[in-house]
């Protein structure tokens, strides 16, 4: 270890390298964690680790307002580090709370060495004025400073206003953590240490990100367990029929409502056009004892040899329903890049329906809080293909979203459907039959 870190906290450190992966090179957030420099790491400073990288892209838009108020000159597009310190302090500061001395003195070190001992001042001065104002600043940039202005307009256009200032301030909180379980819940909540909240699903309220989680340790991997939302099990449920036998996942990768249905002794075909993960599905399966068919291909030029009696279609999507634990949605989304994927969506539904004989199902999902990723693109489908109809969801088969069953008979879940339980994962689903 250089002498550099040994005078700066490690996870500060890979914190700051993590940060300017996302902001510069466009990184998925998820991926990150997967690098040595997070790894590497033990359990208490990954947990740190990652509360610094999440916190500082969660409240970005009222960083970068509050370090614009305090700094005189405008940061240059190449002073990356210098940028990207500063922001890593001003949330430790505001909405961490870290130790004053410890934030500001890590930060200070961090510009001598990586920028310059002139720059190092101005982040000294600009940290200490920040913790001066803290109470003055948290009342005078809102949490709504952290969305694009668009998607908030979008939003409000969908859900109205009262809504969307409900969800935001659930979403941009440390998530809880859902659990599925193959499983009894009241043997599973001892061994996982966490409250049964529905059906297969247990919740750790206070669990915070996956690496507050004992999922590091290597004999984790024993329990038949998975990390996936309460909302984002909704979509399997809905295919446990005794009549339904054989079933294909559409982007089935990482391979959770995969797992469902296997553990419920369906015979599952994966899809998914990407081998890496596809390889990471088959992983994940092995190591709950389960069996799939795994393929890798393109689902919307793809063909099966014989029709299956059901088709999940967990399509694509702008994510918007998952900000609160993928944060780096909301600065990589684009109204161009939503366009795009309704595209593919399209193309995903049009050829799968392709596959079915008269009575088969599709239940297709998006993790979504765009109308024109959900609601819009099954207007469009029955507009299309006269063969298709909406086959209702009834209260008793999502029965903890019962009242986000809307008139038309699809679910809409909102991040503040289930607000007394810290609410949940956006979502749009729909079950549909051919005719």
């Amino acid at each position: 270890m250089s002498s550099f870190h040994k005078k700066i906290s490690l996870p500060r450190v890979s914190a700051l390298e993590l940060i300017i992966k996302i902001f510069t090179r466009k990184k998925k957030f998820d991926n990150l964690f997967l690098l040595p420099l997070f790894k590497n790491l033990d359990i208490r400073d990954k947990r740190f680790c990652r509360l610094i990288v999440t916190e500082t892209i969660r409240h970005n838009g009222q960083i970068d307002k509050i370090i614009k108020k305090y700094l005189k000159k405008k940061i240059k597009r190449d002073e990356v580090y210098f940028k990207n310190i500063l922001r890593v302090g001003v949330c430790e500061l505001l909405f961490i709370q870290s130790k004053e001395y410890a934030a500001i003195n890590d930060a200070v070190e961090l510009v001598k060495n990586k920028v310059s001992k002139s720059k190092a001042g101005v982040c000294n001065a600009l940290l200490r004025q920040i913790y001066k104002d803290r109470k003055e600043l948290l009342l005078k940039y809102p949490i709504k400073l952290n969305f694009p202005n668009w998607l908030l307009e979008k939003w409000t256009s969908f859900w109205g206003a009262r809504n969307v200032e409900s969800f935001i301030n659930l979403i941009i909180k440390e998530p809880y953590l859902d659990i599925s379980i193959a499983g009894e819940p009241e043997i599973m909540k001892n061994i996982l240490n966490a409250e049964p909240l529905y059906w297969k699903t247990l919740r750790k309220f206070k669990a915070g990100n996956p690496s507050s989680f004992n999922m590091y340790y290597p004999e984790s991997i024993k329990y038949a367990w998975w990390i996936q939302d309460l909302s984002a099990s909704i979509p399997a449920k809905l295919l446990l029929n005794q009549s339904i036998s054989e079933i294909i996942d559409i982007c089935s990768a990482p391979g959770g409502k995969s797992a469902q249905l296997a553990a419920s002794g369906k015979n599952i075909t994966c899809l998914d056009i990407n081998p890496l993960r596809i390889k990471l599905l088959e992983q994940n399966i092995n190591r709950l004892g389960l069996k799939t068919k795994n393929i890798v291909c393109d689902a919307t030029k793809w063909t099966p040899k014989r029709s299956p009696d059901a088709i999940l279609i967990d399509a694509p999507c702008s994510s918007t329903g998952t900000i609160r634990r993928n944060p780096d949605i909301l600065i990589n989304i684009t109204k161009n890049k939503i366009i795009e994927l309704v595209e593919i969506q399209k193309k995903l539904i049009d050829n799968s329906i392709s596959w079915l004989k008269k009575g088969g199902i599709i239940v297709y999902c998006v993790c979504s809080l765009q109308k024109e990723e959900g609601e819009d693109q099954i207007i469009d489908l029955l507009k299309r293909n006269k063969n298709i109809d909406i086959l209702p969801i009834k209260p008793d088969e999502a029965k903890i979203f019962e009242k986000s069953i809307t008139k038309e008979g699809w679910l809409r879940i909102l991040p503040n459907s289930l607000k007394s339980l810290d609410g949940s994962d956006g979502f749009f689903i729909c079950k549909l039959i051919c005719k």
